[in-house]
């Protein structure tokens, strides 16, 4: 069933995409958590890209990555950081980060609140992911791109369309009108450095 008919029977939590690539119950190698308040990043953007940019330099000291594949990193969770930030109903309210290592497996992690019109979007976008060519999708949506649409879904489709990313997300109503999101991206190190070189050309 197509997202935008199921949604007036919707049951929630739901789960999309790659959501369980990695059981809740398997055991991490090694774990970082960082808490966030959305109102903080909207009054300085550059906290996002700060952030991302910490974590990322976190992470690569641990795996010892080299700086392309750091970027990478930071780049998807810049991403993921500014849309939580975006999006979050209640500007005092939290944005939970985790981050897990599983072998070469970097699991991201983004929780936030979001409401119903913010939630509608998301699922829109989601479903686009799912059932489309990212590549047809991408030049559909900067072609009939809104400048004034705040949420374009263009982020979400870069992710996909650039990186060797795999996007989890699920959404529960948790009031009338008031949705817990979690967003879910997958990153094989390997694959990190195999883009790089296969963009080198090596």
């Amino acid at each position: 069933m197509d997202l935008k008919d199921s949604k007036s029977i919707m049951n929630y939590p739901v789960k999309y995409g790659h959501y369980n690539l990695i059981p809740d119950t398997l055991p991490c190698e090694s774990e970082f958590a960082l808490k966030l308040r959305p109102m903080d990043l909207r009054v300085q953007w550059k906290r996002c890209s700060i952030t991302a940019d910490y974590v990322s330099l976190y992470c690569s000291c641990q795996e010892k990555l080299d700086p392309d594949s750091s970027n990478t990193i930071s780049i998807v969770l810049n991403e993921l950081i500014e849309n939580a930030a975006k999006f979050s109903k209640d500007r005092k309210g939290e944005i939970l980060l985790d981050l897990k290592y599983y072998s070469e497996i970097l699991k991201i992690e983004i929780k936030n609140s979001t409401n119903e019109i913010y939630k509608n979007k998301l699922e829109n976008s989601i479903s686009t992911l799912i059932n489309r060519n990212s590549d047809e999708i991408y030049i559909n949506k900067l072609k009939n791109r809104d400048g004034n649409e705040a949420n374009s879904g263009i982020g979400l489709l870069l992710l996909s369309k650039d990186f060797p990313v795999r996007l989890g997300f699920l959404i529960n109503e948790v009031s009338h009108g008031t949705y817990d999101v979690t967003v879910r991206a997958y990153l094989d190190l390997n694959e990190v450095v195999k883009t790089k070189l296969k963009a080198l050309d090596v």
